[in-house]
């Protein structure tokens, strides 16, 4: 290995500093790069050499001022006269390279000593074969995005047309991925090209980390973002609240005895024949709302980073469910930390099976922080990195690490109190409809059997009636043995409620005439009342959880006002609150929203339905149940 240092260069582009969080208003979430400069040397007082994309670019490849290496504006073409760096290193024995955008001058970095990923001029990597290869690998949708804010005119100059609309979806597919627009990318977050990039980076540091040239290497990753456009995911556009964002100083001001180059403008509706209107005619509320996209693009860059901060495995062990071994896991825990020089540490856990619960309690307990990884998402992520598919629990623990360190966890809070027992008591309560539903059905298909005419009278066979005469005789040929009378006197004794004689003598009769099997019936009959008499079991059961399940609601804040809305009973409430918990922890409706796994956006691939929204598969399944049975009881009231 070299003495030389391997060099990563991370560049986000134009990422402002002003007013974000560092004296007033929100604070921009961005843990990876925070991190990142709590390891190093932070540069307080560094200031851009030009607020020019491409001479700020030429004078971070050459160490020079934009009057000393030449290139004074965007797009202009003046040849690299000065040496870069890139080439410096490369003369130096480094290995070289590049993955983003170029916007420096001619050509591209190929053209200083690097490999990787570089297109001529701004470019746009979602129309590149690259791009398409890796989403074709990872099974993903080109990045589509819903415009909620568009300042471009309707006509632009050749290369630039302008397809956007608000409310409508849009793809950047232009010959430049630099639209004045905000909005949301409806398409998951890998889809965006800071992680297309970041992936590409990653892909390269795997293959160094296992090669044998020692050789240094110098790696440089130019995202587009967060650099208009803004279309952040909504697992991140969910983190900025508009209107916590207070009004720039600025915002009123009249640019009296200021250059006339401060008022020239072309963006819509800002300007009037290319000149600045004020005062602004967008209310800051609406430029809260654009400013929020912006911020929320700045956190989704900082994921795309974390892809990029490889981890290493210090060791493995198992533990027990059990006290002691939950102790043991935090000592093992807390002597990687000091083995590793680690300030914290956090806990990533898969939320299959049923002994995640006890981790995450325990952890909660003690105060420790801890992310839950979909077992699916580490499913899919452990088959795409292993052509072998191993699975096992050691390797199922690095895969969630992996999704840890790049984001993909869900960062869910434990129920307690009365949220907690309306989660354990609505879930009682689903296995035993889904047990009740199922034995009914076994009931039915045994009834086919020995006598097909029976659900022809009872239509449910569960009804109290029902079930009095199959606890009793379900065979066909016993019951028209007897009399009408006897039969109905038969059934009556140790019923409870009402008798339905009507359609015991439409039984009778029927049974005289039945085409049911006798080979077999008598121990089908008594499979029959075993049925029955679980079936009783699971309505005096249901019965108990429905009373628990009332008293936990009313002991809840939302209940109240969950129940005076149309359409929603006890039940149903009680389901909503289990499966969302307090609404307390929340800080937007639209992650309410996302949690019913509605897609309020047109769906390419379903069709258009009118004005109903879509249900999306994003959603928990039990919250998309309790959905559609809502809807079904507005319905029918």
């Amino acid at each position: 290995m070299s003495d030389r240092p391997n060099i990563v260069f991370l560049l986000n582009d134009h990422q402002a500093y002003y007013r974000h969080g560092w004296d007033s208003g929100p604070k921009i979430q961005r843990p990876h790069f925070e991190r990142l400069a709590s390891e190093g040397v932070v540069f307080n007082r560094a200031y851009a050499a030009c607020p020019l994309c491409g001479p700020a670019r030429r004078t971070m490849l050459t160490g020079l001022f934009p009057h000393n290496h030449g290139k004074l504006k965007n797009d202009t073409n003046h040849p690299f006269d000065r040496e870069t760096y890139l080439d410096i290193l490369a003369d130096g024995g480094y290995r070289n390279y590049y993955y983003g955008k170029w916007h420096a001058g001619p050509g591209t970095a190929y053209d200083h000593h690097c490999e990787g990923f570089s297109y001529p001029g701004y470019s746009n990597p979602y129309t590149k074969p690259e791009y398409h290869e890796y989403l074709k690998k990872r099974g993903l949708s080109p990045a589509a995005h819903l415009i909620e804010r568009s300042f471009w005119p309707k006509e632009l100059r050749p290369g630039f047309p302008s397809p956007m609309r608000v409310g409508k979806l849009y793809k950047c597919e232009m010959v430049q991925t630099t639209e004045h627009a905000s909005g949301d990318t409806i398409t998951p977050k890998e889809t965006h090209e800071a992680f297309f990039l970041a992936n590409l980076a990653c892909d390269k540091l795997r293959e160094l980390a296992s090669s044998k040239d020692g050789r240094p290497f110098a790696l440089r990753v130019d995202f587009w973002g967060p650099h208009q456009p803004y279309f952040p995911s909504q697992e991140f556009a969910d983190m900025y609240n508009p209107e916590d964002i207070l009004e720039y100083g600025n915002f009123g001001d009249d640019l009296k005895n200021k250059p006339e180059i401060y008022r020239f403008e072309l963006n819509i509706p800002l300007n009037e024949e290319g000149r600045l209107i004020v005062p602004n005619p967008l209310p800051w509320s609406e430029w809260q709302k654009v400013l929020a996209r912006a911020y929320a693009s700045i956190t989704m860059n900082d994921a795309a980073v974390a892809i990029t901060q490889d981890f290493t495995t210090w060791g493995k062990f198992k533990f027990d469910n059990t006290r002691e071994g939950l102790e043991t896991l935090l000592r093992r825990a807390k002597t990687e930390m000091v083995k590793s020089g680690c300030r914290g540490v956090m806990f990533a856990i898969e939320t299959g099976g049923h002994y995640w619960r006890n981790v995450a309690y325990f952890l909660d307990e003690q105060g420790i922080p801890f992310r839950f990884i979909n077992q699916f998402t580490l499913k899919r992520r452990r088959e795409g990195k292993d052509l072998n598919r191993r699975k096992n629990d050691y390797r199922d623990s690095e895969v969630a690490a992996q999704l840890l360190c790049t984001g993909e966890f869900t960062d869910t809070k434990l129920q307690h109190g009365a949220y907690a027992e309306l989660r354990a008591a609505y879930n009682a309560y689903r296995r035993l409809i889904k047990e009740r539903t199922r034995i009914t059905n076994l009931v039915k298909g045994l009834l086919d059997g020995i006598f097909p005419e029976f659900t022809r009278v009872f239509k449910d066979p569960c009804g109290q009636t029902a079930l009095s005469v199959l606890s009793i005789c379900s065979i066909p040929t016993v019951i028209a043995q007897m009399t009408e009378e006897e039969f109905i006197n038969t059934i009556s004794v140790g019923h409870k409620g009402r008798l339905m004689k009507r359609k015991l003598r439409a039984l009778h009769y029927a049974a005289r005439t039945s085409i049911g099997i006798e080979a077999g019936a008598q121990s089908v009959s008594f499979e029959i009342s075993f049925l029955v008499e679980k079936l009783q079991l699971i309505r005096r059961q249901v019965r108990i959880i429905d009373e628990t399940l009332t008293g936990l609601v009313d002991n809840t804040e939302e209940g109240k006002y969950l129940l005076s809305i149309v359409g929603l009973n006890y039940i149903s409430v009680a389901g909503l609150l289990a499966e969302l918990g307090s609404f307390k922890q929340y800080r937007s409706a639209k992650q309410l929203i996302k949690m019913a796994g509605t897609n309020p956006t047109e769906s390419e691939s379903a069709g258009k339905r009118g004005s109903h929204t879509p249900m999306s598969k994003k959603g928990p399944s039990g919250i998309a149940l309790l959905c559609l049975d809502c809807r079904y009881s507005y319905a029918t009231i």
